[in-house]
């Protein structure tokens, strides 16, 4: 029965918590190693497209070869470009949750050692706030979206998408030059919009499942405070 099982004493249980706060401090590393793997993949494959690129279009004087060979090289590395921020999206989200957790490990200690608050420089709450404050961001806007890894893969993603787009519409519609510039920088648009809708869905849903159990307080003048 639950009730024959030992229980841990204070030393325990303390011991406990800093081993999972390491553990937790760990993982936090292994998601930035694996985010810069991955953008470093990205953006390599990028720069050698552009390479090839360049010497395909000097060779061809930019005619019918180097269209072609641009229509071939852009659908892959956009695709790329999706997966890319789709596993930036997990990494980020995996770093979020690993970070609450180390907030919550905080709180127990400061629930044991209140007088320890004041040389307790991060936060302890794990609130919206909390964390985000714990990363030097204080009160989180959309702006931020576009300063995480996902964010910088998402604008990226859609100059490849815009370049992919005009390039069709030059190619099989015939379009004049500046009709075709615009067609790109609404696909541009239109794919950062939709990148950004999606980073911020998966935030929202991810702080909708872990439910906050040490959130922060909010001040008449609109700002959080530790509690």
């Amino acid at each position: 029965m639950e009730s024959d099982k030992p229980q841990a004493d204070a030393q325990q249980i303390l011991q406990f918590m800093t081993a999972e706060h390491t553990n937790l401090q760990a993982a936090r590393s292994s998601t930035i190693f694996e985010a810069n793997g991955r953008i470093n993949l990205y953006f390599g494959a990028i720069s050698s497209s552009i390479v090839a690129l360049a010497f395909i279009g000097q060779a061809s004087g930019m005619g019918e070869a180097f269209i072609a060979f641009s229509l071939i090289l852009m659908p892959p590395l956009f695709f790329m470009g999706l997966v890319t921020f789709g596993r930036m999206l997990d990494v980020l989200v995996e770093d979020l949750i690993y970070a609450r957790g180390i907030n919550r490990i905080r709180h127990y200690y400061l629930e044991i050692a209140p007088q320890m608050r004041p040389y307790f420089i991060q936060s302890a709450n794990d609130d919206v706030w909390g964390s985000a404050r714990n990363q030097g961001v204080g009160n989180p806007t959309f702006y931020q979206y576009f300063l995480t890894a996902s964010g910088l893969v998402s604008v990226v993603n859609g100059i490849i998408g815009g370049l992919l787009v005009a390039l069709l519409g030059r190619q099989f519609l015939t379009t004049p030059p500046p009709l075709t510039v615009i067609i790109g920088i609404i696909a541009f648009v239109i794919l950062v919009a939709l990148h950004m809708r999606a980073q911020s869905r998966r935030f929202e849903r991810t702080y909708a499942e872990y439910d906050t159990l040490f959130p922060s307080k909010e001040t008449p003048e609109g700002k959080h405070v530790e509690v």
